[in-house]
């Protein structure tokens, strides 16, 4: 399966330099980006998270980054609510930390592992199985018996409006805008 962006997390630029070639050659990604640690990382994801809403990024990250290393990373991306997460598959290498730090690790949701150099057959296999999983978590059976009475439904209390927005200088556009009229303070309505 090919997919749209590998970002690559290692402070080690021998290492960076024969995966990235590795990687680049295989035609397994669009877009290849190199950081050198955590924290770019996901200074990075949270920048094209717009990006992710309807492509593939794969995070291979390496644990043991200088400044922000591994956890700083999967900390800040278990509470970024800008990045499309079920689109985003973490493997983490796993040549320099042990069978403690891999618990902790999986109990950010990390269930994904693999060596330094990287293996095109398992990082393919890795790839397959976490997009296929969320592809059929994410279908939505209807079932054509369910019945939904929409008179039974709350009725928002919604007023359209007409409202002129500046384009440029010497232009003007004319919206429709819906306004909830609950919302809207009225003038001499005091506060409640």
């Amino acid at each position: 399966m090919k997919i749209n962006r590998l970002l690559l997390v290692d402070c080690d630029a021998k290492t960076n330099c024969l995966n990235e070639k590795k990687i680049v050659d295989s035609g397994l990604v669009d877009q290849l980006k190199v950081t050198l640690n955590g924290g770019h990382a996901l200074l990075y994801l949270n920048q094209i998270s717009h990006r992710t809403v309807d492509s593939k990024t794969v995070v291979v990250l390496n644990m043991n980054t200088p400044i922000a290393d591994g956890f700083d990373f999967l900390e800040g991306y278990k509470f970024s609510h800008d990045i499309h997460k079920d689109n985003v598959l973490i493997v983490v290498m796993q040549d320099n930390i042990d069978k403690d730090t891999q618990d902790k690790v999986r109990r950010y949701g990390v269930n994904y592992f693999i060596s330094s150099s990287i293996c095109l057959e398992t990082l393919n296999n890795h790839i397959n199985s976490y997009f296929e999983k969320n592809t059929e978590n994410k279908k939505v059976v209807f079932s054509p018996s369910e019945n939904v009475k929409i008179e039974n439904l709350p009725k928002p209390n919604f007023a359209e409006v007409q409202q002129n927005k500046n384009q440029s200088k010497s232009k003007k556009q004319n919206r429709k805008v819906l306004v909830n009229i609950e919302s809207v303070k009225r003038p001499g309505a005091g506060a409640a």
